[in-house]
């Protein structure tokens, strides 16, 4: 009774295993062959809405924090606030165009709870395959902020992913 149960257990594990490794070498693509898909996938880190420096504010706390340091045993030293200033970022602005034809315009908002963090830029766009011109502009800023551009000549091939991003990101 009890090898019976050995041998139900191991073809209930094996069977389901077999499945799995016959199954998943089956070819999936998100798109036909025929097709070519162009990915804007990079990471960004906006400028901050409020400038602020904060290694002056770290430099006069050290100043005071030694001062404290000679009257005092045992005084905290308090850098967490960073001199009050903001961390939030703006959003990153992008601007897509294929052969001078507009195919995206959209913000990317910073993560964070403060919104302090980098923003994750990423979206995806089928193409026909052939040579074409794309230029990617960049807001990293506040409106009126300049646009960082990048224009290049790319040959999209059948079945391919070409992935574009900003070299300084």
């Amino acid at each position: 009774m009890h090898k019976v149960k050995i041998i139900q257990s191991a073809v209930g594990l094996i069977l389901p295993g077999l499945l799995i490794i016959f199954l998943s070498d089956a070819p999936y693509s998100h798109f036909s062959d025929r097709d070519a898909m162009l990915k804007i996938a990079f990471k960004y880190s906006g400028k901050r809405v409020q400038e602020c420096d904060e290694e002056e504010f770290i430099r006069r706390e050290a100043e005071r924090y030694a001062q404290l340091q000679k009257t005092r045993q045992g005084v905290a030293m308090d850098v967490g606030k960073k001199a009050g200033c903001s961390r939030e970022r703006f959003p990153i602005f992008i601007e897509l165009y294929i052969d001078g034809e507009k195919k995206l315009a959209k913000h990317y908002s910073p993560i964070g709870i403060q919104k302090d963090a980098a923003s994750f830029i990423y979206d995806r766009f089928l193409i026909r395959p052939g040579r074409y011109r794309v230029m990617m502009k960049m807001k990293d800023g506040g409106p009126e902020s300049p646009f960082l551009t990048m224009d290049e000549t790319i040959e999209f091939k059948p079945g391919e992913v070409t992935l574009l991003r900003f070299q300084g990101a």
